[in-house]
């Protein structure tokens, strides 16, 4: 899980703004496996988002 985390988090950085559909496909996850490693990089404020549901966009937190 923790290797999840870090390929979503290195992603997001690279390429800010990406959907999670966008990450899933790239990484090769599903909704499923992304679910628990995108919570935990919100609440540790890796990564932050806007939008709701589909539109919702990922974006790089503080460093």
């Amino acid at each position: 899980m923790l290797a999840d985390q870090q390929r979503i988090h290195g992603y997001v950085n690279d390429l800010p703004g990406s959907k999670a559909e966008q990450i899933g496909a790239a990484l090769g996850l599903n909704a499923v496996e992304m679910r628990v490693p995108i919570a935990k990089l919100l609440d540790e404020a890796k990564i932050k988002k806007t939008g709701q549901r589909r539109a919702t966009k990922y974006f790089p937190g503080k460093k």
